[in-house]
């Protein structure tokens, strides 16, 4: 009893194993077949949807047979009826199921099953997931002892483990998947953007991101924490981090000076389990944008320009003075009159349909949120 139970717990663990890292299936399958003394086993993974396998892991079959009973024996295979509407966990043993005489007339049986010298099976049907169910099976060969009612119980607590391994593994492969796509998403924005928890540990990152911590000294990610440069900015950066996480998950945004490359804009707004973005993690996040305010107006301006049908200098002093420039400084850098500029101003105030200045900084805030990667 007690070879029993280490070999089960080996056996056990093997399947965990395997949930985390799909290459040990066949070592964790090699030890579930010799725990039950089997010469084979097979995991038939089904969409119940379709009503058809979508994937097998499989020990001690030869090749050849396997791909016999893929190209026309699985067709006529009659236990698999009986696994597809039997309930979760039960045991079926072969015998029991089907009578000597019923066996010796089905071609399933006598061509294909007994040909290929397996002489007895006990499987189970394992529902890890929606519209999915596993059909677990154990095959001996002839000259030793067919499967008996002691096996039953073993293989149902054996059952109850692969139900586990495969939820965790169909849970991981949908993080994988939903982690793939949200790369995709976020990849093609401008911005920095850092999805990162309360404590301001970075979970995810863009390529902008990417960019702006190897392009800004001081802005790092340092043992996974996000770090902008100096401890006001940071406790900035924590008291809105516990705002954003909290219960009522407010918004907050303020920026950072750089003494000689212009200010940086961060907003941190909440980004909650029920969130496409967070579903993968299932706890309260923040999602992070840092945006240069200069590079911000230029990307915006050359929008309106497009948008608005505004001339090159126009768009230029737009974007000038979203960056926060005065008219005097741009007159003093550009060598024009202060006049020449109003009136481009008064120009472009028209095409946008906007009266004041601060009117028309907005409308180029409001346009840098959607600016992608082709700008």
């Amino acid at each position: 009893m007690l070879d029993i139970l280490i070999a089960y717990a080996d056996c056990v663990a093997m399947l965990h194993e395997a949930a985390l890292s799909p290459e040990r299936w066949p070592e964790a399958l090699k030890a579930s077949a010799h725990l039950f003394g089997a010469s084979g086993i097979l995991l038939t993974d089904f969409d119940t949807r379709r009503r058809a396998p979508r994937g097998i892991h499989t020990w001690g079959h030869d090749p050849a047979v396997l791909a016999a009973y893929a190209g026309h024996y699985a067709t006529i295979d009659p236990t698999i009826a009986v696994g597809m509407t039997g309930a979760h966990g039960t045991v079926y043993h072969l015998r029991e199921y089907f009578s000597e005489q019923q066996m010796s007339r089905m071609e399933y049986f006598q061509d294909f099953l007994f040909a290929s010298g397996v002489a007895d099976v006990m499987a189970t049907p394992v529902d890890y997931a929606p519209d999915a169910r596993l059909f677990v099976s154990l095959q001996r060969r002839g000259g030793v002892p067919r499967f008996d009612s002691t096996c039953h119980p073993l293989l149902g607590q054996f059952s109850r483990q692969v139900n586990i391994a495969k939820q965790t593994e169909s849970r991981l492969r949908r993080s994988a998947d939903e982690s793939t796509a949200l790369a995709s998403g976020l990849d093609a924005i401008a911005a920095a953007m850092f999805i990162v928890d309360a404590k301001a540990r970075v979970l995810h990152r863009n390529c902008a991101a990417d960019t702006l911590l190897h392009a800004r000294k001081g802005i790092g990610c340092d043992g996974g924490i996000l770090d902008l440069g100096n401890s006001a900015v940071n406790s900035r950066l924590e008291c809105a981090l516990r705002s954003a996480s909290g219960p009522r998950g407010r918004a907050a945004t303020f920026g950072i000076a750089f003494p000689d490359s212009g200010m940086l804009q961060v907003l941190v707004t909440p980004l909650h389990p029920a969130h496409d973005l967070a579903k993968s993690w299932q706890m309260p996040l923040v999602l992070v944008i840092v945006s240069d305010t200069h590079q911000m107006a230029e990307t915006a301006a050359g929008r309106m320009r497009r948008m608005y049908g505004l001339t090159p200098a126009e768009a230029r002093l737009v974007g000038e003075v979203a960056d926060g420039r005065t008219l005097a400084e741009i007159a003093e850098q550009r060598a024009v009159s202060i006049s020449t500029l109003r009136s481009q101003l008064v120009a472009a105030f028209d095409k946008t349909g906007v009266r004041r200045q601060v009117d028309l900084v907005r409308l180029v805030t409001a346009l840098t949120q959607v600016a992608d990667g082709n700008e």
